[in-house]
């Protein structure tokens, strides 16, 4: 009757089990689903499939981390970065556990919206700065991670690091205009 919304909205209810179906169904449900569907689907599906009050470890985990992965590494990408944090905030707000997973996806893209907020600025201090957080942001990706996850933390070491070719190409600019207008007082 209520489509998509209407089950995305049941599967973020306070987990409990007693009123949801049993693991296997859920299970199967995340098997199932087609690709394509909603990805705050596949993400409110994750966070009852990985809450622990469920009591099995569902073969279909590993499948709905990779359709997640693949979603949010689409976001990934300086021209549109703003278009897609409210998704990627959905996806997030989803349950305990792609909340803490996606903690540092959240940050890259604030940092990502700094830089293409930056573009332009001629400041070398404005561009140290956001060296510095993208360097950090570089320490915080974890590379060991669950096979589900492999393709987004790829996505996000190649994001950093094309972050980080950004800001040094603008930071160098910064510092060759400093030194023409110091040079011409």
């Amino acid at each position: 009757v209520g489509g998509w919304p209407y089950i995305i909205s049941w599967l973020k209810e306070t987990p409990d089990p007693a009123k949801w179906p049993s693991a296997e169904v859920l299970d199967q449900l995340g098997t199932c689903l087609p690709s394509r569907s909603p990805a705050q689907l596949f993400a409110a599906l994750y966070a009852i499939l990985s809450s622990p009050k469920l009591g099995c470890t569902p073969k279909s985990l590993v499948r709905i981390e990779k359709i997640l992965a693949r979603n949010v590494s689409q976001a990934f990408n300086l021209s549109t970065v703003e278009h897609s944090m409210p998704l990627i905030k959905e996806i997030a707000a989803s349950g305990p556990i792609i909340s803490a997973r996606f903690k540092t996806v959240l940050k890259l893209l604030a940092v990502a919206m700094e830089v293409r907020e930056a573009s332009g600025n001629l400041q070398s201090e404005t561009w140290q700065k956001l060296l510095g957080k993208i360097q950090d942001l570089r320490a915080a990706v974890d590379v060991k991670t669950s096979k589900g996850w492999q393709q987004l933390t790829m996505s996000e070491v190649d994001f950093v690091e094309e972050l980080k070719a950004v800001a040094e190409r603008s930071l160098k600019m910064a510092m060759e205009n400093e030194e023409v207008l110091r040079q011409k007082q």
